[in-house]
């Protein structure tokens, strides 16, 4: 395919970017602000590039730095599908100012264009470059709360994370280059097959790619920006940085893993369905252990909490556990869990934190004591957040049970027991943190009544206009829509993904 043709979504976004940015310093105080529909039709164009460039199959651009498989597809639709659910809840949310929204969202299309580009990028200056590019653009995002202290606090702390994280990265590229002169996967691949690291230079190159890319996907020890990116911004801007950043860390996981760390397993009947360990130092184990900490470390944190958006995020945290074991048993069925669970994880979450932006903007907080009993004013937006805390998690009959389902049983067939029981632990305890938070928009089982002048009445910021609820609501189906989708076609999906994840191998 042409090279232009290959990067064509992503010439689309830096369009819409440009011509958001002329928009705006065009504007001369007019009353009707309609940027944003600009920026929703260029990203619906991107998007329909997407699906054009993926009728031609896998191909590869700019001397195979460039591959669009299925997964880089999976993951290009799923930054466009986040830039325009981060642009409609700005809209919709009264925690960002009119006047700086244009600048919000000039700030998720750059995030957008790095993961756009990350989806497909084959070489790993590449995607170190793209990651670099995805982490100043969240950055921003995470310092957007003006005057906010908790907003300062999480940009500094994910920006210096990030700049950790990604020195260690590319000291692991230098290590990887000096042994194979190459940056390029397939061709470290081929490097690496015909002359193996010894096991010291082998755990050197995987350990600093480890903290490089544990960063990225909120996975213990670098959990720790996590919580506080998605309190102490706006409500919109966590939603994004709590799933940009993971998408990019797991497709620059699935590409290292796969590509440089394990080898198809070849059979009499052509390539197998997974993969073994490349080279001499066997990583399984060091990896088995990450994945344990990052699947009870967000339980734990989480049965203490007492804010909402804290509680959410903490929650996640067990996303980065579970698609790390996905990867970890590589296999196809493993890596098709992956992209089901993270794709209805990406739904919950950002559904859950879009119903926690409506209290916020109605109560002016998401502190569990002013949440109390907010279930009787706002019946169906926390229904819809009890929905997307169920898809979270992964209890029924919301999709996220298929997904976790589908990754325990991959684990089990693997014989990785213990992170199978971690992983079922880890649901048990989610389930209980949630149930705080479900009990208090309940009010309690002591009383189902609001009298007059009880602080659930007096102490409400604003009431919303009709059309301004309307329209919340709407968006909140946006949420619900495909949760129900996944779970009714479930298996459909999972082979669909499963055909994606072949562009993986080598042939």
């Amino acid at each position: 395919m042409n090279d232009f043709l290959i990067l064509l979504p992503e010439v689309f976004i830096l369009i819409t970017m440009v011509g958001a940015v002329l928009g705006e310093l065009g504007y001369r105080g007019e009353r009707i602000r309609v940027g944003w529909l600009t920026i929703v039709f260029g990203l619906v164009g991107a998007l329909l590039q997407v699906f054009l460039i993926a009728r031609f199959g896998i191909s590869a651009g700019f001397q195979g730095s460039v591959k669009v498989d299925g997964v880089a597809v999976f993951f290009k639709v799923l930054a466009i599908v986040l830039a325009l659910y981060a642009v409609g809840s700005a809209q919709l949310s009264d925690e960002i100012a009119q006047h700086r929204r244009p600048e919000f969202q000039i700030l998720v299309l750059g995030g957008a264009l790095a993961l756009t580009v990350l989806s497909s990028a084959s070489d790993l200056f590449l995607i170190w470059a793209c990651l670099q590019l995805l982490s100043v653009s969240c950055g921003f995002l995470a310092a957007f709360g003006t005057g906010s202290v908790r907003s300062t606090e999480a940009a500094v702390k994910y920006l210096v994370l990030s700049v950790v994280s990604g020195t260690f990265l590319l000291f692991g590229i230098a290590l990887l280059f000096s042994a194979t002169h190459s940056t390029r996967l397939d061709q470290i691949h081929a490097a690496l097959v015909a002359a193996p690291l010894s096991i010291q230079a082998g755990a050197m190159v995987w350990l600093f790619l480890l903290m490089g890319l544990s960063f990225y996907v909120a996975a213990f020890p670098f959990h720790t920006w996590f919580a506080d990116a998605l309190e102490g911004p706006p409500t919109p801007s966590s939603s994004f940085i709590s799933v940009a950043t993971r998408a990019g860390g797991l497709v620059a996981w699935i590409r290292v893993l796969t590509q440089v760390f394990g080898t198809v397993e070849m059979d009499s009947a052509g390539p197998a369905r997974h993969w073994t360990i490349l080279g001499q130092f066997d990583w399984t184990g060091p990896m088995a252990v990450l994945v344990a900490f990052s699947l009870l470390i967000g339980p734990v944190l989480a049965l203490g909490q007492t804010s909402g958006r804290r509680m959410i995020a903490t929650l996640a945290l067990t996303e980065a556990g579970f698609s790390l074991l996905g990867i970890l048993v590589l296999d196809q069925e493993g890596l098709s869990a992956v992209l089901y669970s993270f794709f209805v994880s990406l739904v919950g979450l950002m559904g859950a934190l879009f119903v926690l932006q409506i209290f916020v903007d109605r109560l002016g907080s998401d502190a569990l004591n002013r949440l109390r009993g907010a279930f009787q004013a706002n019946v169906p937006e926390s229904i819809a957040l009890v929905l997307c805390l169920c898809a979270l998690i992964g209890l029924p009959p919301m999709p996220g049970f298929v997904g976790k389902f589908a990754l325990l049983g991959s684990a089990v067939d693997h014989e990785w027991y213990g992170l199978a029981a971690a992983g079922v632990a880890a649901i048990a305890l989610n389930t209980l943190a949630a149930g705080r938070l479900i009990f208090s928009l309940m009010g309690g089982f002591a009383t189902q009544t609001v009298a007059p002048g009880s602080p659930l009445v007096d102490e409400r910021v604003w009431l919303p206009t009709p059309a301004r609820v309307r329209g919340q609501r709407l968006f909140m189906g946006l949420f619900l829509f495909p949760l129900i989708t996944a779970a009714i076609f479930s298996d459909a999906l999972f082979r669909l993904l499963e055909r994606a994840t072949q562009g993986l191998m080598f042939p």
